[in-house]
């Protein structure tokens, strides 16, 4: 499959308002502000970053896992300034055959609600589909992350199932995952449809 050739350096790609780009030591600063916010790791794994040695621990494990062919991950750029604003790409778990990714996101809460994300996550999952082949990419998040669930929907990703207690919190408690997926678009005359 066309996912697992060597992603070191992602493909740059562009939207209306965005510039996604392999991540580097320019963002780090970027990745720092937004991601030392209590309210940008709420539903994530991680606390926020004390220093910005975290996020550039952070950064350098995107690079590797870019460069072993675990993920393919991008950094999202405000084209009017290069300003970093979110980070986000796709994870390669499964066998290559079965042509499956997982879609990963976190974006500056600065910019929420301001559809920079919807524009950044159709470029990649646009990318998924046509250059890399994919077949179906799905994405995990907390049941309980309205926003992040509402987010992938409008660009056609459907819940499909909720996990329960799937994740084991820092508070020793556990919570429930939605499990949400969209399949690529039917092709016709060997083409994939045009999106409407």
């Amino acid at each position: 499959m066309a996912a697992r050739r060597s992603a070191s350096k992602p493909p740059e790609l562009a939207t209306a308002r965005l510039r996604l780009v392999a991540p580097s030591r320019r963002h780090i600063g970027d990745l720092f502000a937004y991601g030392s916010r209590a309210d940008f790791t709420t539903f994530l794994d991680s606390k926020p970053f004390r220093t910005r040695r975290d996020a550039e621990r952070f950064l350098h494990a995107l690079q590797d896992d870019n460069r072993a062919g675990k993920r393919m991950y991008w950094v999202a750029e405000l084209k009017d300034g290069k300003r970093a604003v979110g980070t986000l790409g796709l994870l390669f778990p499964f066998a290559p055959h079965h042509r499956v990714a997982e879609f990963g996101y976190g974006f500056a809460p600065d910019v929420w609600g301001s559809g920079l994300f919807a524009e950044a996550a159709q470029a990649v999952v646009d990318y998924g589909f046509g250059k890399l082949g994919l077949h179906r990419i799905q994405a995990l998040t907390r049941a309980a992350n309205v926003r992040s669930i509402k987010g992938i929907e409008r660009i056609g990703f459907r819940q499909e199932a909720v996990l329960a207690e799937f994740y084991q919190e820092q508070s020793g408690e556990r919570s429930s995952a939605a499990l949400l997926a969209l399949l690529a678009p039917p092709r016709r005359n060997g083409k994939r449809k045009a999106k409407r």
